[in-house]
């Protein structure tokens, strides 16, 4: 070993040691702002840890679902399990956005050590979902005999006719219950204590799977099979809130008396804003498949979404692990902590464009036969498909590391603002270049518009935000 090679074998020593530290459970001290940097990151670690066993357990339980279900139910009963939760899926902007209000409010109040604070924003948040909850629920009520389920839905059979109202009031009940207790996920989050969520997620999943088997054992019709299933959600997710409200955050918990019109306004507002960012960002991205299927046929589909949905696989890693900084930040930006925010974002680039870099590299160049094996030879996406995949999948985890950021910080007017030009100039240049060059036009839509209306002022605003928190500490 050289005098030169010595440093930089100590520092990379070193770096693997601070790492290795934070896989425990013992918090660090908080009394110092190194030691808050240190629980931080541990809790990150374990955050995002936890959800990558939680998210696995979900994904054995669905494939173990898929053929139970699909043997019970039939080809058309199974297909109107997924059309109904496709729908469901489709109304996640139904919250208002107050559940991401409410995540930035108590990572502040968190940052500032106001217990005060935090609980009218709980309770104020609270009754304004519970409010939005009850006013859905009774267009629902008033909407529901005035439709025929059978002939919207297509359903030819009598069995699945009779099945499909039932089951869409168990969705739809299940939808709506879960509205108010989502904020238990979104309180855990703020505290940057996401790996309890995760845990009783996992347990969820696990307990909607076996009352599923019972059921499918006694025989029971899609109604029941959809009420078996989405039971474990729920009791999981309200033994979620009794062990935040009643054990971990006792003083954290809901009361009608701390409810403030202030709170409750300022988590709408905060919550309106990202539901623009949501949509936004929904629009821009869920056209992918509208577009080819209108400009191409729908043969050409598959053709995009299949090779899609193999990079998805390395963006959705990435995504978690950068999620439990959100809150992080917007804790450490409170305490002005702006040394660990600014190396924090720096690390987490440097991770995110690594990690997305191999990941592209790997699929770009073995893209082909991954996919032979996967789904056969029917599918055979071009060079410039793969490689805009790999682009978009660099580009867009680079993104997400600083979105997190400006999450945390509040920033979410000037994401809204970049999100809704980027939403449009990705649907109209994804429309042109898919005419000239086929559905390797789409992705590459999306990258010029991201990094046009996203990327570029991303760049240049973050450097400005740094040195405005910096300002403050000063």
């Amino acid at each position: 070993m050289t005098d030169s090679q010595s440093p930089a074998l100590r520092e990379r020593v070193l770096a693997l040691r601070r790492l290795t530290s934070l896989f425990r459970l013992r918090p660090f001290d908080g009394a110092t702002a190194q030691g808050r940097g240190h629980e931080r990151d541990r809790r990150a670690v374990l955050t995002f840890m936890s959800t990558m066993a939680a998210r696995g357990i979900a994904v054995a339980v669905n494939l173990a679902l898929v053929p139970l279900a699909l043997h019970h139910l039939g080809v058309e009963r199974y297909g109107l399990w997924m059309t109904l939760n496709s729908v469901i899926a489709m109304l996640c902007f139904a919250d208002l956005g107050i559940g991401n209000g409410l995540l930035n409010a108590l990572a502040a109040a968190n940052g500032r050590d106001d217990r005060t604070s935090a609980r009218e924003y709980t309770s104020s948040a609270l009754i304004t979902l519970c409010g939005v909850a009850l006013t859905l629920g009774i267009a629902f009520a008033v909407i529901y005999p005035a439709v025929s389920w059978a002939s919207l839905l297509g359903i030819g059979s009598r069995q699945a006719a009779a099945e499909a109202g039932p089951a869409i009031v168990i969705l739809g009940a299940f939808f709506l219950v879960n509205m108010p207790l989502g904020m238990v996920q979104r309180a855990y989050s703020a505290y940057q204590e996401g790996y309890w969520m995760s845990i009783w997620a996992g347990l969820g999943s696990l307990l909607g799977f076996a009352v599923f088997l019972v059921a499918v054992r006694a025989g029971a019709n899609l109604p029941l099979l959809l009420l078996a299933v989405g039971s474990g959600t729920v009791v999981s997710s309200a033994l979620a809130g009794v062990h935040l409200f009643g054990f971990r955050k006792p003083w954290l918990r809901p009361r009608l008396a701390d409810a403030t019109r202030t709170a409750a306004g300022h988590v709408l507002r905060l919550g309106l804003l990202f539901l623009t960012l949501q949509v936004a960002v929904s629009v821009a991205y869920a056209s992918d498949n509208l577009i080819a299927a209108s400009v191409l046929g729908l043969e050409s589909v598959p053709q995009y979404s299949v090779p899609f949905t193999l990079f998805n696989v390395p963006a959705m890693f990435v995504t978690l692990m950068l999620a439990p900084l959100w809150p992080a930040y917007g804790e450490a930006i409170a305490r002005r902590d702006t040394a660990w925010v600014r190396r924090t974002l720096k690390k987490s680039l440097y991770l995110s464009i690594v990690a997305s870099g191999l990941a592209s590299f790997a699929l770009v160049t073995a893209g082909k036969p991954i996919l032979a094996v996967w789904v056969g030879r029917g599918i055979e996406p071009t060079w410039a498909l793969l490689f805009g995949l790999g682009v978009w999948l660099v580009v867009s985890s680079a993104g997400n590391a600083g979105a997190m950021l400006l999450n945390g910080a509040n920033v979410v007017r000037f994401q809204a603002c970049c999100a809704v030009l980027m939403a449009g100039a990705a649907v109209v240049l994804k429309i042109i270049l898919t005419r000239w060059f086929g559905v390797a036009g789409i992705v590459w839509g999306t990258v010029i518009a991201y990094v046009t209306f996203a990327g570029v002022p991303y760049v240049m605003y973050i450097p400005r935000l740094l040195k405005s928190l910096e300002r403050r500490v000063a």
